[in-house]
């Protein structure tokens, strides 16, 4: 008895002493002259990555042993659990424990932790719905600018933030859009909705089409050449595009991949011109794929040195500085803090700050970028799963959505989770299995976008209802134990 009572309480002390190793680490860290700005919240996401850096797993196993906190959900507070733990293995090792007062405060207390996420959260996005803890962000396409009763549709379907996509229409449609949402907001009696403005970006597209042919398919196996000039099909077997950005064709180098339409089409760059790209299509898909003006082209091996703001997101800023509607506006393509901060200093005060994240560099700067959007009031990130998945590959998408996850809770940043959510359902009215389960994953982002499509207002009500279940059943990492029908019906099977 005595001997395994020996036993836990050395393997206590050993896990008190390396989560206070871990805790000398973290403070040594959030002392450095990189920790970023001087705020909680900082200062909590240099205390994570400290904690990160290093494989945790085998003192969590020690921790679960113990029956103590794994440190599972220690992102938004992470000294004070490493601390509570400690103190907690300490007592049961029957070690000199420090009291609270021989700790210095950390800054964030456990018990301060959701009330700071979501004090940016509401301040970034507005609030939550009630019987709802995520917002739902909403595409607007060209139609909603000339159809009234399109804005009055989603925001009784449960929409809470317009989105409008400055690669698409111009202000004056963007106007008529937002004079829709004020209307049916007043119809409706309901609070101001908010409205998010993407900008652009440094994204290269496909060039226009020729009227005649204003698709063309593409194939496994063919050669498709991506120019400077106006596009022309030449035959079946030989495509040619125009790209939106001459950029590309003086950083690109053959062997490197490049997509199109969201990876819908792979390819290998062959030989390189001064204005033109020869490409090998690796993979169309079965059918091949048909490729039309505006789809995306993705190049992650490529370093293209564009700039974050282009001329078009300029005007897209004059714009926003223009109106008072618009609440928070998305860099598109980020790709360092440096980026945030160019375009942090043309917004107006109030407007917050999204960093979409959808490019490889973007995705590895992260928490430089998030320190840089802490320098402001308000800020969120996107996590843009359809350039994203490109960028990084889409077998990793999964885990790179996790890590954005694990490191935005820890800076206390609101996420957006965007891309193809209940896309099926959108565009055909049908949702499928795989999407719903997405779907219910989203709940622990602060807000989920959906894109436009025609069936989008079902998608709308669908998202929330599921958002609603799925409140009671998660909140972020943590499971909500409310009652299980289950459970009682086994109680009464079983007589318990």
């Amino acid at each position: 008895m005595n001997t395994g009572r020996s036993q836990a309480a050395r393997a206590a002390l050993t896990a008190a002493e390396a989560l206070r190793a871990i805790e000398r680490r973290m403070v040594a860290a959030g002392a450095s002259p990189s920790a970023g700005p001087n705020t909680p919240s900082a200062q909590n996401l240099t205390h994570y990555l400290a904690l990160r850096e290093a494989d945790a797993r085998p003192l969590q196993d020690q921790l679960r042993q113990l029956g103590l906190s794994s440190l599972g959900r220690a992102e938004a507070c992470t000294l004070a659990t490493v601390r509570a733990a400690a103190r907690a293995a300490e007592a049961l090792a029957g070690a000199p424990t420090p009291g609270a007062h021989d700790d210095p405060p950390s800054p964030v207390p456990i018990e301060r932790a959701d009330e700071l996420r979501d004090a940016r959260a509401e301040l970034a996005l507005g609030p939550c719905p009630e019987g709802r803890g995520t917002r739902v962000m909403v595409t607007l396409p060209t139609a909603a600018s000339h159809d009234p009763a399109f804005a009055r549709s989603l925001l009784d379907a449960g929409a809470d933030i317009a989105r409008l996509n400055a690669a698409h229409d111009d202000p004056e449609a963007w106007g008529r859009m937002i004079a829709h949402l004020r209307t049916a907001e007043h119809e409706l009696g309901r609070a101001r909705t908010r409205v998010h403005l993407d900008l652009a970006g440094p994204n290269p597209r496909t060039g226009p089409m020729p009227p005649e042919h204003p698709r063309v398919r593409v194939r496994t196996g063919d050669r498709v050449t991506l120019a400077a000039d106006r596009s022309a099909i030449l035959d079946h077997n030989h495509v040619r595009l125009a790209c939106s950005l001459p950029e590309v064709f003086a950083h690109a180098e053959p062997g490197q991949r490049l997509f199109f339409d969201d990876g819908r089409v792979a390819c290998t760059i062959g030989r390189v011109t001064g204005d033109a790209l020869e490409l090998a299509v690796d993979d169309a898909g079965p059918d091949g794929t048909k490729l039309a003006e505006g789809k995306g082209i993705n190049l992650p091996d490529t370093d293209l040195k564009l700039p974050s703001l282009m001329p078009a997101d300029l005007a897209s800023l004059d714009y926003v500085a223009r109106t008072p509607d618009i609440d928070t506006v998305g860099l598109s393509f980020v790709r360092s803090a440096n980026d945030i901060r160019a375009c942090a200093e043309r917004l107006p005060e109030g407007v917050a700050l999204v960093a979409k994240i959808e490019t490889r560099p973007g995705f590895e700067s992260l928490p430089e970028i998030l320190l840089a959007l802490l320098e402001r009031p308000a800020g969120a990130v996107m996590i843009a799963r359809g350039d994203l998945a490109v960028e990084v590959g889409v077998e990793r998408l999964a885990e790179a959505q996790e890590e954005i996850l694990w490191l935005c809770e820890a800076s206390h940043v609101p996420v957006i989770w965007a891309t193809q959510v209940l896309g099926r359902l959108a565009k055909t009215g049908r949702a499928s299995r795989a999407e719903v389960t997405d779907a219910a994953m989203a709940g622990r982002a602060e807000c989920v976008m959906l894109n436009k499509g025609p069936h989008i207002t079902r998608a709308v009500r669908t998202l929330d209802d599921i958002l609603r279940r799925m409140r009671d059943h998660q909140s972020k990492k943590r499971a909500m134990l409310r009652p299980l029908g289950l459970a009682r019906r086994f109680a009464m099977r079983s007589g318990v």
